[in-house]
């Protein structure tokens, strides 16, 4: 602990480095010294008169916490061991969960579950909230706290709650932590009719490598059309994303550049090599709501110069550049200096104070207006979104029902894969079949797999509702009555989701025999997007007229999803 008069020195001290190179009598540099004589007085007096005593650093530290607060969600101040966490997250594994988290209305959010990761294997999914770890509310978290609480031991286990829309109660999920592999390109195969596919989940140091092995693949195999899927990837090292896209665009071609308060702070990346992908191969591009950052560099690129069509939902609308400085050995900054831009001047970000606004204005830019006649709404242009890439082609992906996600989360597809894997010769072309679901059926009704429907959560407020205000006992009755007829009718729910268990039943068997390439060949044959891609490589006329600019919105998915929990 320093002497009491040391710390006015100090503080002193750091005044002068603050306006150093800045000492013009400019009214900005005076407001500037005035304010930090300010505070200055405050820190001073705070270590001098506090009731406790206090250690001048840890004041210090919080108040440039407090700076960052400020700012926007992504400048944050990095000692040590947080510094550590963002190189171990881009260049390596970790023992941990497996998922992007970011801090959406002040609640710790996933961004993307991390593929093969343990959240992923439960269900968790993109968008979902986890209001509490251990018991513990996460309302006013920082992703740095929330990653230390997460992260641990290969085997050991974490307790979370997730809300999640359209959910009317939290759900309860133990995750068995586990060493990660932050693998960027996880797959590359064939979807159908020599179309090819290649996924990239993350930008992390051997993306750009990655990728280019991937197509090499691809190009040897003569596919006719090629599926790049940049879904729920949150982004990563912004100069992989340079990389990714320097393998599809011509030498010479911008990528994206970036724009900070001055002309002089602009940036411009170009394409330096020529393209891996011929460009006489079509190509789409996969996106949706958790396609971030890097991720909407590249699509953003392809996109302005017309070499791939986009198609998926309306990406996240993160394009901020963040410079890490070296502070001292024990600290470092990491700090919005500019904005990311398409080529076109399109800027990504989607403004701090604006979440979910993009799709806000979109709606309210097709609102049905009585005075106008279907052609003329037809030809009336929607509003553009504020920040994002808007596909070319408009499509939901699949969603999961709470059937399907208690099943996940309760680990019934996993145990039911080892046991029926441990019985059975597993090929590569196996397919599942209608006395396998049976099977499965039987299983759970064996493992007297229980859960709570909306319908039951409904009646359960309804219960207390008339028990605190003393109803008549009739009605008691009444609401006893529709408890059994709900019973019966959540007795049908195995068979009004029958086609999601055949397909998740599949997946996760051959996932257990054949491992990652066992599960996209399963995923992909039911995955509504990626089908649908493929049928726009396959039409050609309809391909061109995309990229010249003619917008689609496809029909919207069903409530009901035979691929629910995948990376869609």
């Amino acid at each position: 602990m320093l002497k009491r008069p040391a710390a006015r020195y100090i503080v002193l001290a750091l005044v002068g480095l603050v306006l150093v190179g800045g000492a013009s009598a400019t009214t900005s540099s005076r407001n500037v010294y005035q304010n930090i004589k300010t505070y200055n007085r405050i820190l001073a007096n705070v270590y001098d008169k506090y009731v406790d005593e206090v250690d001048s650093k840890d004041l210090i530290y919080a108040s440039i916490r407090g700076m960052m607060d400020s700012l926007d969600p992504h400048s944050a101040f990095l000692e040590k061991k947080q510094y550590d966490d963002l190189m171990m997250e881009t260049q390596g594994k970790y023992g941990g969960v497996g998922i992007q988290i970011d801090i959406r209305d002040e609640w710790l959010t996933v961004v993307s579950p991390i593929e093969g990761g343990p959240a992923y294997t439960l269900g968790i999914q993109a968008g979902d909230r986890i209001i509490a770890i251990e018991g513990e509310s996460t309302k006013g978290i920082t992703t740095e706290q929330a990653a230390k609480k997460l992260r641990g031991r290969k085997g050991t286990v974490v307790a979370i709650t997730i809300a999640r829309k359209g959910e009317p109660a939290p759900l309860d999920i133990n995750i068995t932590r586990d060493v990660v592999d932050l693998k960027s390109v996880p797959y590359v195969g064939i979807v159908r009719d020599d179309i090819g596919y290649l996924r990239l989940s993350r930008f992390s140091e051997e993306s750009g490598r990655e990728v280019e092995d991937g197509l090499r693949k691809l190009v040897d195999a003569n596919v006719k059309g090629v599926i790049f899927d940049l879904r729920n990837n949150h982004g990563g090292l912004l100069t992989q994303a340079v990389s990714v896209a320097d393998k599809f665009l011509d030498r010479g071609k911008l990528i994206s550049y970036t724009q900070g308060r001055l002309e002089a702070d602009r940036s411009e990346y170009y394409a330096t090599e020529n393209p891996i992908l011929p460009r006489d191969i079509p190509m789409v591009v996969l996106v949706n709501t958790s396609t971030a950052s890097a991720a909407e560099i590249v699509a953003g690129a392809l996109q302005d110069d017309g070499r791939a069509v986009i198609l998926g939902e309306l990406t996240y609308g993160k394009g901020l550049v963040q410079t890490l400085i070296p502070l001292d050995a024990d600290a470092n900054l990491k700090l919005t200096t500019a904005k990311w831009y398409t080529p076109a001047g399109r800027c990504i970000q989607k403004p701090f104070d604006q979440e979910g606004a993009a799709e806000e204005e979109v709606a309210e830019a097709s609102e049905d207006d009585p005075a106008m006649t279907v052609e003329e709404k037809k030809e009336t242009p929607e509003a553009p979104p504020v920040g994002g890439i808007l596909p070319d082609v408009e499509l939901e992906g699949e969603r999961l029902t709470r059937y399907g996600l208690e099943l996940l989360s309760q680990n019934h597809f996993f145990r039911f894969a080892v046991n029926y894997t441990a019985e059975h010769e597993i090929p590569r072309d196996w397919r599942i079949t209608e006395p396998v679901v049976d099977e499965f059926e039987r299983y759970l009704k064996e493992e007297k797999f229980e859960y709570k429907s909306v319908a039951d959560l409904e009646l359960e407020r309804l219960q207390k509702v008339a028990e605190e205000l003393e109803y008549d006992p009739s009605t008691l009755a009444a609401i006893d009555a529709l408890s059994a007829r709900i019973a019966s009718e959540k007795a049908k729910d195995f068979q009004r989701n029958r086609d999601y268990v055949r397909f998740e039943t599949e997946r996760e068997i051959l996932s257990k025999v054949w491992g990652t390439e066992g599960r996209y060949e399963a995923t992909l044959r039911d995955d509504n997007q990626a089908q649908a891609a493929v049928d726009v490589l396959e039409d050609d006329e309809r391909y061109h007229g995309l990229l010249d600019g003619k917008r689609e919105i496809a029909a919207a998915h069903p409530t009901e999803s035979k691929v629910a929990g995948t990376d869609n």
